[in-house]
């Protein structure tokens, strides 16, 4: 089992101890969807829940999350293939721990 830590301070995420090197974005993307693992985020609630409300080239979301999963299976000791970061196509991105059990939230609706 993965063992993840967050260290703020730093924008640090670790997974088994190794620390990943994420931006600040990736760091922000990361965070936000690890604590929300029930929670499919589309883009414009993702850029929102990690303030960037300004506009955002098309693409540009995909390819941190490529780049955040790159940087994961770099650090997994055993490189298992584990997706940590879903794609629910057509709807948008959520942690893998949800699995079958993620589910569209509106982020901030009340």
């Amino acid at each position: 089992m993965p063992n993840f830590a967050i260290n703020e301070d730093r924008c640090d995420f670790t997974l088994n101890g190794w620390s990943l090197g994420l931006t600040k974005r990736e760091f922000d993307i990361t965070k936000t969807l690890f604590e929300n693992p029930n929670v499919v985020f589309n883009q414009e609630q993702l850029y929102s829940a990690i303030g960037l409300n300004t506009f955002v080239e098309k693409g540009t979301l995909a390819k941190h999350i490529a780049n955040i999963r790159r940087r994961f299976d770099g650090a997994s000791e055993t490189n298992t293939g584990q997706v940590i970061i879903q794609t629910r196509r057509r709807i948008g991105y959520c942690w893998s721990e949800c699995n079958h059990l993620c589910k569209t939230q509106e982020i901030g609706a009340k």
